[in-house]
Order: structure tokens, then C-alpha cells, then sequence
């Protein structure tokens, strides 16, 4: 009996161990196979984007030394720039950019129809990138339909990334409450901007695709009458062309 048990333990472990390499085998086969799947078109690149979405409320002083104030913008558009180098499943870029928006209200007081309401803010930033994986609709579309009469070479390629720079705004706006006498409020100020993002490219050919995506901008406003601690928060929707050479 006691034979049979300790064959039988040393069966189980056995089991074991050959379940656990075999694990561990196939994990590795899928990173070396997630490593060296097509990438598409690699080396330097330029990208082109669209942008349009909400800002956030912004707190800066309206009239110094009286503390902050909520500063209300309307939705936003610009555009940006990338200048960068695709490596495969990494990409580093530099970045240009802008936004355009107007003030809507100030301590949701109504504006002052002959004073300015614009609000501009303008950033760069270097970022990295991720491409998750390339997905190749043309091979997608024969697996699920053999024999199909179409071939299409069209690949998409979800991606996220994070940067990290510089930048600046400024807003200007009056209440319709104050005087004549006083002047417009330009509350202006520069920092730190950080940007997080998360799109698709869609490959039209194996140099060019359109991308897709979302944006999240922040950039510190500390300066000329404004209160440490403002920024101004964007979210955007974001569409553009990525040219690869």
C-alpha cells in the first residue's frame, strides 16, 4: 500500500511539474510571438491632428488679490503636430500643439458683450507610445469568409501613450457687472503640461493611416495674475493622418 501511495504521489507531482513547464512554455511562446508580429512600417514619422472636446472649468483671479475665481470655457478645438520615430511596438514623439476656446462665463456671471472672451493654450511635449497590436482586417476577413471575392490590406493598431513637457495659456473676459472703468481681465500663466492618450491607427497603406483617438491635456497656469495651483484640464476627441518614412 504504502508503495502504491508514494507512485501515486510521485505520479501527481510529476503531473505537476510537466503542467507548469508546459504553462510556462506556452507563456513564453506567446511573448516571443507577441515580439515578433508584424509591426507595419517602421522609422521616422509625422503626424497631423484634428482636436476637438471639453475644457474644464479654469480657477484664476479676476481682480488681484481677491482670490480665484471659476472661470467657464466653452468647448475647444486645435491642432497638433508629431514629429517622432516608430521603433515596432514602441514610438517616440515630439509634439506640438494648440487650443482655442472662449469664455463663456466668469463666476457664472454673464460676459460683457464688448470685452474679449478668448482663451488660448498652446503646449509640447515629448511622448511614448505603445502600440498594443496590428491587426490585419484583410487576414481577419479571409479566416471568417473562405473564398472571399475582396482583398482589402487594411490594418488597425490600437495604441496608448503618455508625455510630458511644456506650455502656456491665457484667458481673457470681463464681467457685465463691472465697470466701465475696469479694464479687460487677462489672467495668463505657463508650467508643466502632461498629456495621456489612447486611439487606433488605421493603416490605408503600408506609409499612411488615419488616427483616432482620445486626449487628456493639462497644463499648469502660474504667472502674471493668476493663483498657483490653476491649470487648465482638456478633454479631446481627436482625428488625423500618420505619414511613416
Amino acid at each position: 500500500m504504502k508503495k502504491l501511495t508514494a507512485l501515486l504521489l510521485g505520479t501527481v507531482v510529476s503531473i505537476a511539474f510537466t503542467a507548469d513547464a508546459f504553462a510556462e512554455n506556452k507563456q513564453m511562446a506567446m511573448v516571443k510571438d507577441y515580439l515578433s508580429s508584424n509591426n507595419g512600417s517602421t522609422g521616422g514619422y509625422l503626424g497631423v491632428s484634428y482636436n476637438y472636446g471639453s475644457i474644464d472649468d479654469v480657477s484664476a483671479t479676476y481682480i488681484r488679490k481677491s482670490g480665484n475665481s471659476n472661470w467657464q470655457l466653452d468647448d475647444g478645438e486645435g491642432g497638433q503636430v508629431a514629429f517622432g520615430f516608430d521603433f515596432g511596438k514602441i514610438r517616440l514623439d515630439w509634439r506640438l500643439g494648440a487650443l482655442y476656446s472662449n469664455v463663456v462665463s466668469i463666476d457664472n456671471a454673464k460676459q460683457d458683450p464688448l470685452s474679449s472672451d478668448e482663451a488660448v493654450v498652446g503646449y509640447s511635449t515629448f511622448n511614448i507610445n505603445l502600440d498594443l497590436y496590428r491587426f490585419h482586417l484583410g487576414d481577419m476577413l479571409k479566416a471568417g469568409w473562405p473564398g472571399t471575392p475582396f482583398n482589402i490590406d487594411v490594418a488597425a493598431t490600437p495604441y496608448i501613450g503618455v508625455g510630458w513637457g511644456y506650455g502656456g495659456g491665457w484667458m481673457t473676459g470681463k464681467k457685465i457687472s463691472t465697470p466701465r472703468t475696469q479694464g479687460t481681465i487677462e489672467p495668463a500663466g505657463h508650467g508643466q503640461a502632461v498629456s495621456l492618450e489612447g486611439g487606433v491607427l488605421i493603416n490605408i497603406t503600408d506609409w499612411a493611416g488615419i488616427t483616432l483617438g482620445y486626449n487628456y491635456l493639462e497644463v499648469e497656469l502660474e504667472g502674471h495674475q493668476t493663483l498657483t495651483g490653476g491649470d487648465v484640464q482638456s478633454h479631446m476627441a481627436s482625428v488625423g493622418f500618420r505619414f511613416t518614412y
